[in-house]
């Protein structure tokens, strides 16, 4: 879901009505992704970086990518690195329900494995499972080398949950990592609107 451009806000207009109608109507899933994508899960510039050099067969560098993973992953389905480059490339392919079985596998192998709870949660995320997210999000939580796309993604499900003090916490700890990433204030300045707090998320506008 891409977010939608904020609308100008008159100086005189800081009712909370004025507020949410500058923002979208749900929670922006952009937040959780690389430079606007979710979870660079639309973006495989990583499993680019990794894929066989080109060949002489007419296939482009998605599908030679899709191939080389998928047998990589296929010999060895709990080799960690596999399982999240051949995810990723699925999902440029818009092959999102191949992937979930992908990471979802991948994680019965590497349960501690913090790369594929990131990836694996932030693509439940963006199916909708709230609740599920949370918890594989929770797992991808890494105190000495802290990801804003995690944060950015448990953020929006406590906000999606109705838990703003908890969304704010992550969202504000995203931006202190990406202070660039303009789908995070977004999401930042709506958990406070939502939560009935004008005059903080017109700050973010």
């Amino acid at each position: 879901m891409a977010v939608s451009p904020l609308y100008p806000i008159h100086p005189n207009d800081r009712s909370l009505k004025g507020i949410l109608a500058a923002l979208t109507l749900s929670l922006s899933l952009t937040a959780c992704g690389h430079a606007g994508s979710i979870a660079g899960l639309g973006d495989n510039s990583q499993a680019k970086d990794q894929a066989v050099a080109p060949d002489q067969s007419g296939r482009n560098d998605l599908q030679k990518a899709l191939v080389y993973w998928g047998q990589e992953y296929t010999k060895n389905p709990g080799n960690a690195k596999a399982a999240v480059a051949y995810a990723k490339n699925l999902i440029a392919a818009k092959q999102q329900k191949r992937a979930l079985a992908v990471l979802r596998n991948a994680s019965i192998y590497n349960s501690n494995d913090k790369d594929i709870a990131s990836e694996y949660g932030r693509l439940v995320l963006s199916q909708g499972n709230v609740k599920l997210a949370q918890k594989i999000l929770r797992r991808a939580l890494d105190p000495n080398k802290p990801d804003w796309r995690v944060l950015s993604a448990l953020g929006t499900t406590f906000a999606k949950s109705g838990n703003h003090a908890s969304a704010q916490k992550y969202f504000q700890q995203a931006i202190g990592l990406a202070p660039g990433q303009s789908s995070i204030v977004n999401n930042l300045a709506l958990s406070y609107a939502l939560d009935g707090k004008p005059v903080e998320a017109e700050k973010y506008l």
